[in-house]
């Protein structure tokens, strides 16, 4: 099993937030914030996660980085 600090390191690589992790939340965007709430849903392992419009706040960038979600989901047995 994987320590809590290499899954945040994957989590925060995977979605391009790494950089983010020292700022206040205060200090994020919208798309920033969604990253990291997304990174915190994953690092729960939950059963099941439904994602409802989950780009709305999110530059192209980060649209093309969530499409890696389907990685994480396989490397952290997330059912969809």
């Amino acid at each position: 099993m994987k320590s809590i600090e290499s899954r945040i390191n994957g989590i925060s690589s995977g979605l391009g937030f790494k950089e983010l992790l020292e700022r206040k939340t205060q200090e994020l965007g919208g798309g920033q914030r969604s990253k990291i709430i997304l990174g915190k849903r994953l690092l729960e392992k939950p059963d099941i996660l439904l994602l409802d419009e989950p780009t709305n706040h999110l530059n192209i960038d980060a649209k093309e980085e969530l499409k890696s979600l389907t990685i994480m989901k396989r490397e952290y047995n997330i059912k969809s």
